[in-house]
């Protein structure tokens, strides 16, 4: 096990019972300041057409004036798409994919077909998620309870320049609600298939000079995956809090203090058991057919004398249900101050994230391979930021820290494998420090045609203090099993090896672009940037990592991006469109086989659009569509038939959606809104190596909602995610060496009621 580190803890459960106590029904005035950070008070309109509020620029502006393909979720559309966990986001934003985190250590984004879905908790992605401004770089805490959200904005295609560290394939931001002036409370109760339950609100109160804002959420679930041998698998018991203060002494002046953090418990994934075997003259493997004998277990069995014989691809006979815990914790306090017409804003945050995990990897009954992970990882961020507006000018500048202290351990446990048993395990602590001073301004050459330049010089070092060993249970157990740990062996790792390693790189990331604003209505813009990825290690507990190979450097990205926005009939409907062309060198690139996991540096392209439209054609009625295609290729990858481009993991070539809504007024107190959201997502590998056994078809899924609000108070809904049941894989995993794969499917068919009130 790594080395624990002694932390105060708190109950986010006991806190959110008390956050949602009605604790006073007096009223309090505010007058709230203008906030030009990225999370900002902006409101996000709730209906297509309306004018939606963006933080892309690192301050507040109309989405239709940013020369930036990017997509604002309001909170009517996060309710559409029964929006629980971070990631569930994919069903609403054009070109993102996504892993869940559900029963899993990690939580994996695509966007354009960028990522690296690397289970590795020390892996950061191409990504970066931001929480309130603060970026959210351990993977394990990427996929967060949503709760009390102003808005959602997910940015397309680089965004180091102003964003900074690891934003080479977009950025998502999630936005929460502020304290603001007076009191208001809201609380609401969820059921659902699956014994899903969920209690989630807000308090807040304040006046003038101090507001506080206190949000909860508590969601139990008993899990999807029926096993007949045991507990159900992704069960899920998540308590999170978030509380706000904002103090303002005097009208320049603005501080905001925020403590949030989430706690899970549950149990593991477990993918689908399909046996495999590479026939004859194959160069892949494939399902193994159940009157063939491949392994020496019997007709249609793996290795290990195994097969599932359930159809269902919801039930499997697991006799380790294992478990997932996490625990994540931030505190952040932003600072806001007016000197003359210049702006400075300083964030300073830390965050600690625990997770514990171990998975029955051979998804059976049969006692043959058991995974564990876990980690322990501290964050520290600092960024000063210096912002003006002078009219025909604008600039921002700045400078950004960062340090990832984390202390990780993996494990493979064989307790029995005719006659031998083993155990491999990896330790280490890898500690990562960025620093890094950009600048970008906009200028207005006319009244129409702007201008924009902005660079960004980041000095990365990261630190690996690596120590690997195998545990014989029985005799010579290592050398059969984990043949990579045989002293002596070249290019591999001892038993009791010890490894220290650093990496150090500098370089710049920067973009120019145009903004042509042809009409008030009419915007045109070109761009050309670069994006850096830092560079890292690739750990394996098996022993096969080797000394010169495990490592692997930064990624760079020279991104060519141009786009259109239009807004038509009154504001009633918006139409955008842009087109991007990718140049990487050195991609970062996740590749899977076995139980060894290796990413490594390969040059890549990628090209594509995307396409929105937003319309309100009618009273209370709004409608949306978007097209998005992506066509990522990775270069000179070794495969069974040769050297090839291969497509990435989550690369789906095609992915459209299409949105409805309608509310109707049924009396003065009455209102009833009809949501319904739906999304197409192209079939997408879950490998470097393309081979068809970890092809994802592709699939559509379509969610439903309809609310009934009395006196704009109290109201009641009905929600049903997935509606037509459709089953489908989010991960597909190879165990090809042991005979089976493991195929992982999303969540089913949820029905529920939500029943809620403010105050």
């Amino acid at each position: 096990m790594i080395m624990m580190k002694t932390r105060l803890k708190f109950s986010p459960l006991a806190c959110a019972a008390l956050a949602l106590f009605p604790l006073s029904s007096v009223a309090y005035a505010q007058t709230a300041p203008a906030d030009a950070d990225a999370d900002a008070d902006a409101e996000a309109g709730d209906d297509a057409g309306d004018t939606i509020v963006v933080t892309a620029n690192r301050r507040e502006e109309s989405a239709q004036k940013v020369g930036i393909a990017v997509t604002a979720l309001a909170p009517q559309m996060l309710e559409n798409g029964a929006i629980i966990q971070s990631s569930d986001i994919a069903k609403l934003v054009p070109a993102l994919n996504t892993i869940p985190n559900a029963g899993s250590p990690v939580t994996a984004y695509s966007i354009r077909g960028v990522s690296l879905p690397d289970g590795s908790a020390q892996q950061e992605s191409p990504i970066a998620l931001y929480q309130d401004g603060v970026y959210v770089a351990n993977t394990a805490a990427a996929g967060f309870p949503v709760f009390d959200l102003q808005r959602v904005e997910a940015l397309r295609g680089p965004q180091g320049t102003l964003f900074g560290r690891n934003a080479t394939g977009g950025l998502i931001q999630f936005i929460s609600n502020k304290p603001e002036e007076g009191f208001s409370a809201q609380i609401e109760g969820s059921l659902g298939s699956y014994e899903l339950r969920q209690l989630e609100g807000f308090v807040n109160f304040g006046n003038d000079v101090i507001a506080v804002r206190v949000a909860g959420s508590h969601l139990e679930s008993d899990g999807f995956i029926n096993n007949t041998l045991g507990r159900n698998l992704l069960t899920r018991n998540v308590d999170a809090l978030r509380i706000q203060v904002r103090f303002e002494p005097n009208p320049d002046t603005v501080f905001t203090l925020r403590a949030e953090g989430f706690d899970q418990k549950g149990t593991a994934r477990a993918g689908k058991h399909v046996a495999t075997w590479t026939p004859p003259g194959a160069l892949y493997p494939e399902p193994l057919p159940a009157d063939v004998d491949a392994w020496g277990g019997g007709p249609g069995n793996d290795l290990f004398g195994y097969r599932d014989t359930n159809p269902d691809p919801y039930t499997v006979e697991v006799n380790r249900p294992g478990f997932l815990t996490k625990n994540n914790k931030t505190l952040a306090l932003t600072y806001e101050q007016a000197l003359g017409i210049v702006s400075l804003n300083s964030t300073t945050a830390y965050t600690r994230t625990k997770v514990g995990y171990l998975e029955d990897s051979d998804a059976g009954p049969t006692d043959s391979l058991v995974f564990a992970t876990g980690s322990d990882v501290d964050t520290f961020s600092q960024e000063l930021r210096f912002q003006a507006d002078h009219g025909g000018f604008r600039w921002t500048a700045g400078g950004y820290y960062i340090k990832i202290d984390g202390d990780y351990d993996g494990s493979f446990t064989v307790p029995e494998f005719f006659g031998f048993s083993t155990r491999s395990q990896a330790l280490f602590n890898q500690t990562t420090r960025s620093f890094s001073l950009f600048a970008q301004g906009e200028y207005d050459l006319t009244d129409r045609l702007t201008f924009i330049l902005g660079g960004r010089y980041q000095w990365d070092k990261n630190e690996l203090d690596l120590a690997v060993d195998c545990i014989d249970f029985t005799p010579d157990s290592c050398a059969v099993i984990f043949p990579g740990y045989s002293d002596g062996a070249p290019g591999t790792l001892g038993t009791l090896r010890n490894v220290a390693q650093q990496q150090k790189n500098d370089d710049w990331s920067g973009k120019v672009g145009l903004n042509f604003q042809a009409t008030q209505d009419l915007l045109f813009y070109v761009s050309a940037s670069k994006g850096l990825k830092g560079g890292g290690w690739t750990i394996s507990p098996d022993g096969t990592s080797l000394v010169d190979r495990f490592g692997f450097g930064p990624e760079k990205l020279y991104a060519y991006e141009g786009g259109v926005k239009t807004t038509l009939a009154d504001g009633k409907v918006t139409a955008n469109l842009s087109a991007f062309y990718y140049d990487y060198k050195g991609a970062q690139t996740y590749f899977f086989s076995g139980v060894t996991a290796t990413v490594f540096n390969q040059n890549a392209t990628n090209k594509g659009f995307e396409f929105e439209v937003n319309a309100r054609p009618w009273r209370g009625g709004n409608i949306g569509f978007n097209v998005a295609y992506a066509d990522p290729m990775v270069k000179g990858i070794v495969t069974p038939e040769g050297v090839q481009s291969q497509r990435p993991t989550l690369a789906s070539k095609w992915q459209v959606g299409w949105n409805a809504g309608q509310s109707i007024d049924l009396s003065d107190r009455a209102n009833l809104y009809l949501g319904y959201v739906a999304k197409y997502t192209s079939n997408r590998y879950f490998n470097i190596v393309n081979e068809p056994l970890l092809l994802g078809r592709g699939y559509t899924v379509h969610d439903l909602n309809a609310k009934l609000t009395l006196d704009d108070r109290y109201w009641i809904s009905v929600f049903a995610s997935n509606v037509t049941d459709k089953k489908y894989v989010s991960a597909i995993f190879s165990q090809a060496p042991q005979g089976y794969a493991l195929l992982q499917y999303a969540e089913p068919r949820v029905i529920g009621l939500r029943v809620g009130a403010k105050f």
